[in-house]
């Protein structure tokens, strides 16, 4: 993708390096929302784990 870029010659150093900055961000937030969501999953597994311990439950 980047070769294509810089191939074209059109790009200059600071959209390139906003090209960079969009990217990095991206991956931030793909990272994040990962994080969140294993976060979240666990809460759910703590929580249904307490629920069915319950006496209720047996």
């Amino acid at each position: 993708l980047f070769h294509y870029l810089l191939g074209q010659g059109s790009l200059t150093l600071v959209e390139l390096s906003i090209e960079v900055f969009h990217m990095c961000m991206y991956i931030i937030m793909m990272a994040v929302m990962c994080y969140i969501g294993q976060l979240f999953t666990f809460k759910n597994e703590e929580l249904r784990d307490s629920l069915y311990n319950t006496e209720w439950y047996n």
